[in-house]
C-alpha cells in the first residue's frame, strides 16, 4: 500500500513498474491512495487495465484500508519527514522505503522495515519479493515499528520535546 500525495517525487510509479513485475508471479493488491497532484498516476493506472491496482482518490478513513494491507511501501525521492511511515508503524505494517535522509529516522533496517535504493524499480522490486517471502518476519517487523513508535513518538514524547525546545529558545 501506498498512502500519501501523489506525485513524481513520491517514486509512485517506480513502486507501480515494480509491482506489475512481480504480479504476474503472485496473485496480489497493490493500494494508492491519496490525491493525484499531477493527475497522471490516476490516467497510468486506468491505461494498464491492472484489477490488481486499486486507486483510491480521497478517503476519510485510510487506517481502514491501511488495516487490510499487509505492508506499508513509500518509494518516495525525498521527504522532510515520513509521517505516514510512522502512522502505518502504530497500526504495526511494516515498511518497505526509500533509503533517503528523510525516512532515516522513521525506518531502523531488517528491524522495523527494509529500505531500497532510491529511484530504483528493481530494489523495489527485490524488497516487494523479500516481503513476499518473508511474511512472518516481516510481520515481526511491523509488530516492531508499533513499539518502535510507542517508544520514540508518543504524543507525550513529542511534546515534551516541543516543550524543551521551546523553553530553550526563551
Amino acid at each position: 500500500m501506498f498512502l500519501g500525495r501523489i506525485n513524481a517525487e513520491k517514486g509512485v510509479e517506480d513502486l507501480i513498474n515494480a509491482f506489475i513485475n512481480i504480479n504476474e508471479s503472485h496473485n496480489q493488491k497493490l493500494f494508492i491512495v491519496g490525491p493525484d497532484e499531477d493527475q497522471t498516476i490516476s490516467k497510468n493506472i486506468n491505461s494498464l487495465k491492472n484489477n490488481n491496482i486499486i486507486y483510491v482518490p480521497l478517503t476519510n478513513k485510510p487506517e481502514d484500508i491501511m488495516q487490510i494491507c499487509d505492508t506499508f511501501c513509500l518509494p518516495s525521492y525525498r521527504e522532510g519527514f515520513g509521517l505516514s511511515v510512522l502512522e502505518a508503524s502504530a497500526l504495526s505494517k511494516p515498511i518497505i522505503c526509500s533509503n533517503i535522509y528523510g525516512l532515516k529516522d522513521t525506518v531502523i533496517e531488517n528491524k522495523t522495515g527494509v529500505k531500497h535504493i532510491v529511484k530504483n524499480i528493481d530494489s523495489i522490486h527485490e524488497r516487494l519479493i523479500f516481503a513476499l517471502a518473508n511474511k512472518k518476519l516481516m510481520k515481526e517487523m511491523g509488530l516492531n515499528g508499533r513499539k518502535y513508535v510507542q517508544e520514540n513518538f508518543s504524543e507525550k514524547i513529542v511534546v515534551n520535546a516541543w516543550v524543551s525546545f521551546y523553553d530553550n529558545l526563551l
